[in-house]
């Protein structure tokens, strides 16, 4: 299989069908983090990084983090680092937003 990462070719051994893909959350941090948990005992070869990577069965990999802010304390928080807002998108719940900011 050819993964590739910053458009550059990785040849490696991967087979997405030997990992799960699990979301678990963390109150603490107030988000979600997201892992790959391999399915068996196996090894990843990425030929041209020259790396070979081992996996327990059970064993994850965390590929991603996501946090939740409240809008009204993230502007704060980006006024108090310089930028002004412009524009804000929102989902029709109010759950999700983009920011379109300018740096004053």
């Amino acid at each position: 299989m050819r993964l590739d990462f910053l458009s550059a070719p990785i040849r490696a051994n991967f087979d997405t069908a030997d990992f799960e893909f699990e979301v678990l959350f963390n109150p603490e941090h107030g988000g979600c983090e997201t892992h790959l948990r391999s399915r068996l005992e196996q090894k990843i070869t990425f030929g041209e990084l020259n790396l070979t990577v081992s996996f327990q069965a059970g064993e994850s990999v965390r590929t991603g983090t996501q946090r939740k802010f409240r809008l009204d304390h993230m502007k704060e928080r980006l006024m108090r680092l310089g930028f002004r807002e412009n524009k804000t998108y929102t989902d029709a719940q109010g759950w999700y937003a983009a920011m379109l900011l300018e740096a004053v």
